[in-house]
């Protein structure tokens, strides 16, 4: 209400903006930072990188004293909070650092367009994509309110990748960041090919061996997550997929967690590659050794509507597989979300894990559920209190005694064709806090 009163007073003194103009960016000379604290501002970097992208110069980004700073080395933190409406164009400036300096930007409603005849790929979020080949350091932000995804303009196929921070990001580090905002999304046309959705960023697309992405500190989505009707997607409260040639490190100074819902309901016929939904991660293909410190209290809805697609589900990641056949070892994969199917459950290998859907390649320490599973329809025989099913081509899996369903209701873990995988003793100490 009091940014509509503002509105209505800066057009009754004939202002088309409450802001002015934005021709450059305060420049901070002794840290070496651009500062940011308006709405104006956000939006100054997305102009100026359309028209140096128009004009095919070099993006530079101009401080308030005239200077060009070439965006390898462009620096920005925010001073203020601020908040964000109308549509929202994500920005596609190449930041090397965004310091959100433990301030909020609240997208109040905002509307990402996906328009009519244009690339086939799309990507939503505060940022369009991040991670260049030097990398992006984004640390201490919250992102608040609501963003929609709007593709009733779209005639034709396309492919969308969002989180609330970026759709894509490529290589860095994200430390400290908080999401709490309720992002939507509806393909009511039945042509959005592929979906990657994830409460912080859609999809973590590590395919270079030679980059590298570093989670750090507190990283957290609060907010909720609700896709109707949809087909082939991979959805996670915090990361909507991980492919990961490269090196992902998550690991010991981290925690990721999830405390938004996710609801998804879906209409899609059985197709080549399954669907897959979890907590925190949705889909996760990895090369790296050690994964720690993954939590889960959001519910998962699923409402299967009786089609024939597959689907990885898991209160944690619906799919976790190694690359190349490499060994993974989890530690500290918590759930306490409820997973509830409406309708059924058709496709045969479909999998559901009150932790892990889809598994493989891997040695369990310390996994524990504590979310139920719920199904209103006909379910499958690929149902587990902690482990779904074990993928057929990357077995050897080993669940240490650490490992606990409290539920109860379904065994703990499916194995089928690998006889090797076994339940054996831990004799570590683990330290874990699970407190919301």
């Amino acid at each position: 209400m009091k940014r509509i009163a503002y509105l209505i007073a800066c057009l009754s003194l004939g202002l088309t903006s409450c802001e002015e103009k934005v021709n450059a960016l305060h420049f901070n000379e002794v840290e070496k930072v651009f500062e940011i604290g308006k709405e104006s501002e956000l939006r100054f970097l997305n102009e100026t990188f359309e028209i140096k992208d128009k004009n095919m110069e070099v993006q530079t980004l101009l401080t308030d004293a005239g200077k060009e700073i070439p965006a390898e080395e462009v620096r920005v933190r925010l001073v203020k909070d601020i908040e964000i409406s109308g549509e929202w164009t994500p920005i596609k400036f190449p930041v090397r650092e965004f310091d959100g300096g433990g301030h909020i930007i609240t997208f109040d409603g905002i509307r990402v367009v996906i328009e009519e005849n244009s690339q086939g790929s799309f990507r939503a979020g505060l940022f369009d994509e991040m991670g260049d080949n030097k990398g992006t350091v984004v640390k201490d932000l919250i992102l608040a309110g609501d963003m929609t995804i709007d593709a009733k303009k779209r005639e034709d196929y396309y492919s969308l990748s969002v989180g609330s921070l970026t759709g894509v990001f490529k290589n860095g580090c994200i430390e400290n960041c908080t999401s709490k905002v309720n992002i939507s999304f509806a393909d009511n046309k039945d042509i959005c090919s592929s979906l990657w959705l994830g409460g912080l960023v859609g999809y973590l697309n590590i395919y270079n061996s030679t980059i590298e992405v570093t989670l750090r500190g507190k990283i957290v989505n609060e907010g909720n997550l609700t896709v109707h009707p949809c087909s082939d997607v991979h959805i996670g409260g915090v990361f909507g997929s991980v492919t990961n040639y490269g090196k992902i490190v998550i690991k010991e100074d981290v925690c990721v967690e999830n405390k938004g819902d996710l609801t998804v309901q879906s209409k899609a016929e059985n197709k080549s590659d399954p669907n897959s939904i979890g907590g925190v991660f949705g889909q996760f293909w990895t090369n790296e050794t050690d994964i720690e410190h993954l939590h889960n209290w959001g519910n998962i809805c699923l409402d299967t509507q009786n089609t024939s697609a597959q689907f990885y589900i898991g209160g944690v990641c619906g799919e976790l597989i190694p690359h190349n056949y490499e060994r993974i070892y989890p530690l500290d994969l918590y759930n306490a979300g409820n997973i509830e199917i409406k309708n059924d459950l058709l496709a045969e290998y479909s999998t559901i894990g009150g932790v892990i859907g889809s598994f493989g390649g891997s040695s369990f320490h310390q996994v524990v559920n504590e979310g139920k599973i719920i199904l209103s329809g006909k379910g499958n025989k690929n149902i587990s209190g902690l482990l779904g099913s074990e993928s057929a081509i990357h077995g050897n899996c080993y669940l240490h005694s650490c490992c606990i369903d409290k539920v109860g209701d379904y065994p703990i873990w499916r194995i089928y064709d690998q006889c090797w995988s076994k339940q054996i003793p831990c004799d570590k100490n683990h330290q874990t806090n699970h407190q919301k």
